[in-house]
C-alpha cells in the first residue's frame, strides 16, 4: 500500500541546505580554532616565625594581545592572583576562530601574567628557617580544523615556577616547567599538584614566581577563484531552491 507524505517546510528546508552544501565547495565553510588555558594555585604557604611574606603582581606583568581579520575572533584573559597570600590563584586563557569569508581569515591572541611571593629571613642571626609552599596547576589545549589544505591551528599553555634568585636546588633548575604545545588538531591536558621548601638564612630575602602563558592562532583560507560560487552556479542553486518550494507534489513510500 502506498501512503502519500507531502513535502512540509521542513523537509524543503532540508532538502535546500543539502543542495546548498554540495553546490558550495567545502572551503567556504571551512573554520580553524584553538582554546588554550593555564592555571596555579597555591593551596597553603607556611613559614618558620621571623619570615615576612608578600605577594604581588606588576601591571607589566598582567598582559593580554587580540588581534584579528575579517571573519574571526579572538579573546584573551588574564586573572592575576591579588589576594590573601594564603590562597592566591590565578589564571589565563585565550580562545579563537578563523573562517568563513572569502580570502584569509587570521586571528591570534596572547595572555601572560606573573605571580610574586617574596618572603624575608627577618633574623639577622641564629640559624635558617624554612617556607613551604603547596600548590596544585593544570593546563589544557584544543585546535580544531575542518579543512587541512587550508587552514593552519595552533595553541599552547604554559606554566614555569622557580626561585626569585637562581634555581630551585641545582642551578638551572625549576620547580614546575609544563608546555603543552598542538599543531592543527587534537587536545592535550594536565593536572598535578607539588611542594616547595625554601630555605632563608639569616636576613636573606628571596622567594618564588609563577609564570603562566596562553597563546594561540588560526588561519582559515578559502581561494576567491575555487571557494567563491560563480553566478550560474548561484542561479543553478536558486533555480533548485525555488522548484522545491513550489513543488506540491507528494512523495511516496511503500507501506
Amino acid at each position: 500500500m502506498r501512503q502519500s507524505i507531502p513535502r512540509s517546510p521542513t523537509t524543503r528546508v532540508l532538502f535546500g541546505l543539502i543542495a546548498a552544501a554540495a553546490l558550495f565547495p567545502s572551503s567556504v565553510l571551512a573554520i580553524a580554532s584553538y582554546d588554550a588555558g593555564a592555571f596555579f594555585q597555591f593551596t597553603s604557604i607556611t613559614a618558620d616565625d621571623g619570615v615576612f611574606l608578600d605577594i604581588s603582581v606588576e601591571p607589566d606583568d598582567n598582559l593580554v594581545n587580540t588581534s584579528t581579520t575579517i571573519g574571526a575572533t579572538a579573546t584573551a584573559t588574564s586573572d592575576p592572583a591579588v589576594g590573601p597570600v594564603s590562597d592566591p590563584i590565578q589564571d589565563v586563557r585565550v580562545i579563537g576562530s578563523a573562517g568563513l569569508v572569502p580570502g584569509a581569515s587570521i586571528s591570534s591572541a596572547d595572555a601572560f601574567n606573573r605571580l610574586t611571593v617574596a618572603a624575608l629571613n627577618t633574623n639577622t642571626s641564629g640559624g635558617t628557617v624554612d617556607v613551604v609552599f603547596e600548590f596544585i596547576y593544570g593546563a589544557d589545549v584544543m585546535a580544531s580544523l575542518t579543512d587541512m589544505v587550508t587552514e593552519s591551528a595552533f595553541a599552547s599553555a604554559g606554566i614555569f615556577m622557580d626561585t626569585v634568585f637562581g634555581g630551585a636546588g641545582l642551578p638551572g633548575g625549576s620547580i614546575v616547567d609544563v608546555v603543552l604545545d598542538l599543531f592543527d588538531t587534537g587536545q592535550d591536558s594536565i593536572f598535578n599538584f607539588g611542594s616547595y621548601t625554601l630555605t632563608l638564612q639569616p636576613g636573606e630575602f628571596n622567594g618564588v614566581y609563577v609564570d603562566l602563558s596562553a597563546l594561540g592562532q588560526a588561519i582559515s583560507i578559502s581561494d576567491p577563484d575555487n571557494g567563491v560560487p560563480l553566478p550560474a552556479t548561484l542561479a543553478l542553486l536558486m533555480a533548485g531552491l525555488i522548484g522545491m518550494a513550489r513543488g506540491g507534489r507528494a512523495f511516496s513510500i511503500r507501506a
